[in-house]
């Protein structure tokens, strides 16, 4: 038979552009808050405005960025409320996480998150709070990831990320760093124990301090 399907193509320009814009709106990198330029950006990413306006739309359509009419795009500022929302689903969702896989982990997996939590303790040590917060996602979408459900663990990728620029400015604040890590062998216990009930109330108490820190660092900066 003579299929005849589209050409296999490396990514659009608007994919590009989608994934450099979000990196950028994750990391900071593009300051929340304030008013970015359409055109200034795809001059800086050296493509036309067509691929880097479709970019846009998906980055609003996810709630990261809002159109000014007339005046450009804003990198949306994160909320009190924002912060709620997304550790609330997240306690239900890694509750539901920690039920999933508890008895699926093998010795690599326990071993795997062993390897993870050495990282963080490395990224710790040199003060490394970008490197740190992404060693943490790690942690978590690596247990997501061991529940097979690819759409749980697309869930879990979409609700770090919103909060991914607050992260890096709470793990810094009242050395959040050394108390994660605390929190993280405490989950990691549990587990290689199989004792589902006290792993599940470790990651209750690790994303409930979380949610608080995320708090308190914003009440810092507003001060």
């Amino acid at each position: 038979m003579d299929y005849r399907f589209p050409r296999v193509r490396t990514k659009s320009l608007k994919d590009q552009a989608y994934e450099i814009l979000r990196s950028s709106v994750i990391t900071g990198q593009l300051e929340p808050g304030r008013l970015h330029n359409e055109k200034d950006l795809a001059r800086g990413l050296g493509i036309s405005r067509t691929p880097v306006r479709e970019a846009l739309l998906d980055l609003s359509k996810e709630g990261m960025i809002v159109f000014v009419p007339r005046k450009g795009i804003m990198i949306r500022e994160i909320t009190y409320k924002d912060i709620n929302d997304v550790m609330e689903l997240r306690k239900v969702i890694e509750s539901y996480i920690i039920e999933s896989c508890c008895s699926k982990l093998t010795p690599a997996d326990l071993k795997g998150i062993g390897k993870i939590i050495e990282k963080q303790r490395a990224l710790a040590r040199k003060g490394d709070h970008k490197g740190y917060v992404e060693a943490d996602r790690e942690f978590h979408l690596f247990l997501a990831s061991r529940t097979g459900n690819r759409q749980l663990l697309h869930v879990m990728e979409n609700l770090r990320d919103l909060l991914h620029f607050m992260a890096i400015k709470a793990i810094a604040y009242q050395d959040r760093m050394d108390q994660v890590l605390r929190e993280h062998k405490r989950i990691c216990t549990a587990l290689k124990n199989r004792d589902q009930k006290k792993a599940k109330e470790a990651m209750f108490l690790h994303l409930d301090t979380t949610e608080k820190t995320l708090w308190a660092s914003m009440g810092a900066d507003e001060e």
